[in-house]
């Protein structure tokens, strides 16, 4: 078995400028849990629901209230 077997296909991606809540809607609303991040069509990074409720987390902590996404 090879690699190709086992790969998602048909990726959902975002550009590394789209607003967050663009993100957290189509993970939501697909729900997934990561999608891959793209800089001019190359790939830079993942973003994880995990990722975004560590950082609404920290920014709680930092502004002493809720996130305002």
């Amino acid at each position: 078995e090879v690699v190709s077997d086992f790969m998602s296909r048909n990726l959902i991606t975002f550009e590394e400028d789209v607003d967050l809540v663009e993100i957290c809607d189509c993970l939501i609303q697909r729900n997934i849990r990561r999608v891959p991040i793209l800089s001019k069509g190359k790939l830079v990074g993942i973003i994880s629901r995990r990722d975004i409720v560590r950082f609404i987390l920290k920014l709680r902590q930092t502004t002493g209230r809720g996130a305002g996404i």
